[in-house]
Order: C-alpha cells, then sequence, then structure tokens
C-alpha cells in the first residue's frame, strides 16, 4: 500500500486491525438474516454471477454471501488483518477462488469500467469527510456503464447510536473507544450522501431507511422485528430509521 495515511486512517486501520478477529468470529443470528435478506432484495442482483467491486469488505459479513452465490468480488479495505481473515473464511468454504483482496484506501483509480456493482457497507461515515469525494469519483471510475452503486450507512438522526456508544463507553469491554471511528457518522446525512453521489457523476439515486432498532434488539424480543417493520412505513418517523440505505447508476 503506497497512499499517505492520514492520523484518522491510520487510527481506523489500528482499531479494525485489533477487533477483526472478534468481528469475523460472530455468527449471523436470525435479525441478521432478516436483515442481510431484505438488503439482498434492495440490491435486486440479477441472476447471473457478477463482478463486484467491496470498498471497506472488514471480514466478510457481506463478502461470503456473495461469493457463495456464485459472484466474484474484488474486497478492499485499509485493515490487513481483516482481509486475512476473509481470505481463511473463503478457503474454509471453498471460494477463495472468486475472491480478491486489496490493501487500499481507494484514494487513487484503480479500475476503469471493471465492476458490475460497488458495495459501500457501513464505511462512508469512516472517510475523512475531505476525501469522500474523490473516492466517489474512483468508484464511479470503476464502475460499468449502467452498473449500481449500493449504499448502507448509519442515520445519525436515530438516537439508539447516541445511546449505545455511551453505553459501550461506560463498559468498555473491549478496552477500545468505538465512538472514535463511528463519529463520522454525525456529518454523514443522507443530504451529504445523495449530494456526494450527485458530485461524483451518479444518478437515480434510491434512498431506504430501514430499522428503527438495531436488528440484534429481535434477539431480545421478537416483536422489534415487526416494529421496525410498521415503522418504515411512517412517513415522518422513518427518517429517524436506524440505517439509510442508497442506490444509485453510473
Amino acid at each position: 500500500m503506497t497512499e499517505t495515511k492520514t492520523i484518522q486512517e491510520q487510527q481506523q486501520e489500528q482499531y479494525w486491525d485489533d477487533v477483526a478477529e472478534v468481528i469475523g468470529s460472530v455468527k449471523l443470528d436470525y435479525p441478521g438474516q432478516v436483515e442481510q435478506d431484505a438488503f439482498f432484495s434492495f440490491m435486486a442482483l440479477p441472476d447471473r454471477p457478477l463482478r463486484i467491486l467491496e470498498i471497506g469488505a472488514g471480514a466478510g459479513r457481506l463478502t461470503m454471501p456473495l461469493l457463495l452465490a456464485g459472484h466474484n468480488v474484488v474486497a478492499t479495505e485499509l485493515s490487513v488483518r481483516s482481509l486475512e481473515i476473509l481470505r481463511q473464511w473463503a478457503e474454509k468454504n471453498g471460494v477463495s477462488d472468486r475472491l480478491t483482496t486489496v490493501h487500499t484506501n481507494f484514494e487513487e483509480p484503480l479500475w476503469t469500467n471493471e465492476f458490475d456493482l460497488v458495495l459501500f457497507v457501513n464505511v462512508i461515515h469512516h472517510i475523512d469527510r475531505n476525501k469522500r469525494l474523490v473516492i466517489m469519483k474512483n468508484v464511479y471510475q470503476a464502475l460499468r456503464l449502467g452498473g449500481p452503486l449500493v449504499i448502507i450507512e448509519p442515520n445519525p438522526l436515530n438516537v439508539f447510536y447516541y445511546v449505545l456508544y455511551f453505553a459501550r463507553w461506560l463498559k468498555n469491554s473491549q478496552k477500545k473507544n468505538r465512538w472514535a471511528t463511528e463519529k463520522g457518522m454525525v456529518r454523514s446525512t443522507r443530504w451529504h450522501i445523495e449530494s456526494l453521489l450527485k458530485q461524483a457523476g451518479f444518478t437515480s439515486v434510491q434512498r431506504q431507511p430501514y430499522a428503527w432498532f438495531p436488528s440484534k434488539a429481535g434477539n431480545i424480543y421478537r416483536g422489534f422485528l415487526a416494529l421496525n417493520h410498521w415503522f418504515n412505513r411512517l412517513p415522518v418517523v422513518r427518517e429517524a430509521a436506524a440505517f439509510i440505505w442508497y442506490r444509485a447508476v453510473k
């Protein structure tokens, strides 16, 4: 990796290296499967193998389902350890031949018109705000004409995030400052994301709020999943959903 790293990037890389094994060992529970199924429906993938670029793939929470579905994925990451765990996971499941990992912050254009789909899953708010447009333009260049960009981002209007991170700060079970890595979401509003997409050249921007309560709450009481579905149908309340999904086209 030859790009110059900012202090923020160094902090992000160190944090995700430190927690990579913990995150990589988390099993998909029922609420997580419900969320994943809904997101795959939102992506509207065609019934054929795609060449997919995933920015900030982590240890492969969404990478693995894509690989197992027969797609070819290029996974980029700042965290070297996360990429190592992802490769191990792919080898264990017999899909390593469809996976390519790249250690990069994506500030330099690496591909041109090569991918059918690009994914950002809970990544944009981790990126230095001054570098987001450059990276988004590189994503635009990497996509084939007509290819979609699909994004998941936490919604800063959802109050549960602030309660959650305050509670984690009090508990400090991982001895890590998670808020230091997540605080970029405060300035990652829907208006900022939509403006970013349009400035980079994307069109047909769609937005879908998802889940008012964190999906994990469904492990405590399954009724929370039904409440999420109900809240998502309320015009004003849905604006404070926990996540916002975006889909745009080159």
